[in-house]
């Protein structure tokens, strides 16, 4: 019945020339609503045609040839793919479409107002609201199914003649031969950011190494010794730059290999031919990668060590156990799960419920596999966590690391909380504010409060004990039944880039002096001062533009693009649950929690680095879903 409903609505010739024109119309404009001239109409129901009409004709009335060529455009691919091919939506596609025009609405609403209310708050604004909402959903629904059909497809057939030499040429040859050709491509992007692109986070862990302020959890403490170590490397061969050129060196050959290995892999798996070498081309020329390798944030290694953790999910997904038996797997098994918990605090939530659901598999096959085989598996489980505990034991003794607030972990809620206080402050009573007090800057809440990070709110957390945490829960959770639509808006708000490729949410540090005035107030500079060499001034400049001149051009623009790759993460799951490629749900976990922890993180907004594993990650996940569909 749903079927057949959906085939008389999409299939009507009609229906669609009209939603390319809903589609082209959100596209050009924006939901602004114009002063219009007085009508004398005292009838409302005439009024608001009026006001329509008139609304339609300023808008129109510079931008006729672009609304007619974008119309013309769509209504074109509309009419092919729904109406002559007669195609029927594939499962779930029209659920993630209304998701995601929703969070495309959102992100028009927030990045205008910072409230979803601006969406409703007049009739005009909410009519085009209506529309915007058709147009976008048409398209997404359009994109949905052009991809999966062009994903049933053999497109290597298309390109066969242009690129069979190329894929020859890579296939002859082992992974070193991709691993030299990525970090020799992004070579030049480490020398002409020499000597490295640094971060607040970066200079906060120095202070903490070099013991000029209290080494802290507040980063983690594995990678600050690490990092602390190259520096001190420089320092005892003459220079701090040498260190920080050092480091950045070391983690982009980490990057490559794990990239190269998972070329490799593809074509062992038997991905269509052009996914690998869209995939070299991809990690050699991007700005989100090219960009990024002269950084040496956190995050970076951790995104490497991750993605060598999914290569390891994807080969027991493909092979089974026999794949983690394997000397080779073993030793890349324990090392991807241990360096991805060391490098951010967050890792030991994605390797423990993985680390699980294997346990369960595995004690499900012991009387298929041998007693030492069980034996060896669970070991390996096992081992990646005592090595870090091990690991973590010596460095909080070595340099007494002091346990940090967990201010990180309750950002969410208290963006939320701040919110409420900011909206709602006249309804919250004597004995709840002190409760609040107890924990936050209860005072300063509406002030500290930013739509875009919970950084300023979270900072102030000074709770005493875990009876003040209960107790702040509690109005909390009687604060979210007060107004649920504040919690969710807080939420949305901070996080509605990941779902609005309009909005450019790139950035790129430009120097080796971004965060050193923090420095200042600890004391560092005594110790140590980066420095750009004096010929070399004004290149970092140029290629921090060059990165953002990348990032708006067409198709390249939107592969630097953050939400871009969530988008398509979203797509590639709803393919992966409607053929029941239940061998590829495993892979699917370490991506959805990636996504579970942009949601309830500190921000989003300009800090697409939070969202490299799903960037990282993603052409190997589209490459192994095409090679069980191919």
């Amino acid at each position: 019945m749903i079927k057949k409903l959906s085939a008389s609505i999409l299939h009507n010739l009609f229906f669609l020339i009209t939603m390319s024109c809903f589609t082209a119309y959100s596209f050009i404009f924006d939901l602004s609503v114009a002063d219009l001239p007085e009508s004398g109409i005292s009838i409302s129901v005439y009024h608001l045609f009026y006001k329509l009409i008139e609304t339609f004709s300023q808008e129109l009335s510079n931008q006729t040839l672009l609304f007619t060529v974008l119309s013309c455009v769509f209504g074109y691919f509309y009419v092919v793919i729904w109406y002559h091919k007669k195609t029927l939506p594939i499962t779930y596609s029209s659920v993630l479409s209304l998701f995601l025009s929703i969070g495309y609405l959102g992100g028009i609403s927030y990045s205008t107002a910072n409230t979803i209310t601006y969406l409703f708050d007049s009739d005009i604004r909410l009519i085009k609201s209506c529309i915007f909402l058709s147009g976008i959903f048409m398209f997404y629904l359009t994109i949905i199914n052009l991809f999966y059909n062009l994903c049933k497809s053999n497109i290597d057939i298309v390109f066969k003649k242009n690129y069979r030499f190329l894929y020859d040429l890579i296939k002859a040859h082992p992974w070193k031969l991709f691993f030299v050709i990525i970090f020799f491509s992004w070579l030049p992007h480490l020398i002409l950011r020499y000597p490295g692109v640094m971060s607040y986070d970066n200079y906060n862990q120095l202070s903490y190494y070099f013991g000029v302020v209290p080494y802290t959890t507040a980063q983690p403490i594995f990678h600050t010794w690490l990092f602390g170590s190259f520096i001190r490397l420089g320092l005892l061969i003459g220079s701090e730059n040498l260190g920080l050129f050092f480091f950045t060196v070391f983690q982009s050959l980490i990057m490559a290999a794990v990239l190269s290995l998972g070329i490799r892999q593809m074509i062992l798996y038997g991905v269509p031919k052009w996914v690998p070498i869209f995939s070299l081309l991809l990690y050699c020329f991007g700005p989100c990668f090219s960009g990024y390798s002269s950084f040496p944030i956190k995050d970076y290694l951790y995104t490497g060590f991750f993605v060598l953790f999914f290569l390891m999910l994807l080969g027991y997904s493909m092979e089974g156990e026999q794949f983690l038996l394997k000397k080779s797997s073993v030793l890349l098994w324990v090392l991807s799960s241990l360096f991805m918990i060391l490098c951010r605090n967050n890792g030991i939530y994605i390797y423990l419920p993985i680390a699980l659901l294997l346990s369960i598999f595995f004690f499900k096959k012991r009387k298929v596999l041998r007693h030492k085989q069980i034996i060896l598996l669970f070991a390996i489980l096992l081992l990646p966590i005592l090595l870090n505990s091990s690991i973590r034991f010596v460095i909080t003794k070595q340099y007494e690391v002091v346990q940090d607030s967990p201010k990180e972990m309750f950002s969410l809620p208290f963006q939320q909380t701040a919110r409420f206080v900011k909206e709602h402050k006249e309804k919250i009573s004597v004995a709840e504010a002190e409760v609040l007090r107890k924990v936050l800057d209860y005072n300063n809440l509406p002030y500290l409060y930013n739509e875009m990070t919970s950084d300023p709110v979270k900072t102030t957390y000074h709770a005493a004990s875990m009876e003040d945490m209960t107790s702040y829960f509690k109005i909390w959770f009687s604060q979210f039944l007060q107004d649920p639509l504040c919690y969710l808006e807080a939420t949305w708000n901070q996080n509605y880039y990941i779902f609005y490729p309009k909005t450019d949410n790139i950035v790129y540090n430009k120097d080796c002096y971004v965060g050193h005035e923090i420095t200042i107030e600890y004391g560092l500079p005594a110790l140590l001062q980066f420095k750009i060499p004096k010929f070399m001034e004004g290149i970092t400049t140029v290629m921090v533009s060059y990165y953002s001149l990348l990032s708006k051009l067409p198709v390249i623009g939107l592969l630097s693009n953050a939400s871009s790759y969530v988008i398509t993460f979203f797509i590639i799951s709803c393919f992966i649950f409607k053929d029941k490629k239940r061998s590829l749900y495993l892979a699917l976990l370490p991506l959805l929690f990636t996504f579970l922890f942009l949601l309830i993180g500190p921000q989003i907004y300009l800090q697409p680095r939070y969202a490299f594993p799903i960037i990282y990650t993603l052409p190997l996940l589209l490459g192994v879903y095409l090679s069980k569909v191919s």
